[in-house]
């Protein structure tokens, strides 16, 4: 805004993100839109074609924040159609803070020019040592290398590249299958107990997200539901680890949850709901 650029937000309708509307908030003076592949409250997909269908109408650039699904959902960035893919390292990855990955289409990313400079973004020929400065001319490196800033946190890349072999070695795919499998048999069983499931039991955008209670009810980490505090501190009490965002009771699932993890958590939600007001029904 600083520059003189509109910013246009779209707000979130019932945790969903409204692509409809994005696409109708677009014009002809739009640069860049952004969306994330997976809300991280309540958790659900986003519908990332017409997105992608309008940018290319527009000539729009189209980014995508992976944070919540990359390591988790089989991703491949060409049925996404996005110019350029973000993803920190700390959360589907299984790494560190600190760390992330920029993917960015070759063309796409040659047609920009970074903000700012990097030794790594930069080429001044063959020969020349990445730590090496000869003079002032240089080139952007190729693709996605130009956005390159400072020096590189060794550690969090080497601990990530260690969790992105084990993620590969099991499959992408059938991680994805496995967490998707596991959130499924935990609404089941939410519902069951009477327990209000954000979007219901068969939410197609649902992937390896569980959310209960009525989004938008609380802040970043609250709730004003005292029904879901109650729940939740029952949870925590009993060594299960979740979290509360923006009103709802999060559960999230990876590669290395089990079915006995979900029989757990039912477990204590009966025991829980048989004493206790259950929350509100879902938006």
């Amino acid at each position: 805004r600083r520059k003189g650029v509109e910013v246009r937000a779209v707000p979130a309708e019932q945790g969903r993100i409204p692509v409809e509307r994005i696409v109708a908030a677009m014009d002809g003076r739009t640069k860049l839109v952004t969306a994330p592949t997976v809300g991280f409250s309540p958790g659900f997909r986003t519908r990332t074609a017409p997105l992608a269908e309008a940018c290319r109408a527009k000539g729009a650039f189209f980014l995508l924040d992976a944070a919540q699904s990359v390591g988790i959902v089989d991703t491949d960035v060409g049925e996404l159609g996005c110019d350029a893919l973000a993803v920190a390292a700390q959360k589907g990855l299984m790494a560190f803070y600190g760390a992330g990955f920029l993917y960015c289409r070759r063309a796409a990313a040659e047609s920009l020019l970074p903000a700012g400079l990097g030794r790594y973004g930069v080429t001044f020929g063959p020969g020349v040592g990445e730590t090496a400065v000869e003079g002032v001319d240089f080139e952007y490196a190729a693709a996605a290398r130009r956005f390159d800033s400072g020096n590189f946190n060794y550690l969090g890349f080497l601990a990530a590249a260690t969790s992105m072999s084990l993620l590969q070695e099991v499959g992408s795919a059938r991680v994805d299958a496995h967490a998707r499998g596991l959130a499924r048999r935990l609404a089941e069983g939410l519902e069951r107990v009477g327990l209000p499931v954000c979007g219901g039991l068969d939410a197609p955008d649902r992937v390896h997200i569980v959310t209960v209670g009525r989004p938008g009810e609380g802040g970043h980490d609250t709730s004003s539901d005292p029904a879901i505090r109650s729940f939740h501190r029952f949870l925590t009490d009993e060594g299960v680890v979740l979290s509360i965002r923006r009103g709802v009771l999060r559960f999230s699932f990876h590669v290395y949850n089990s079915e006995s993890d979900v029989d757990r958590i039912l477990d204590l939600a009966g025991r829980w709901a048989a004493s206790e007001p259950l929350p509100e029904a879902r938006g």
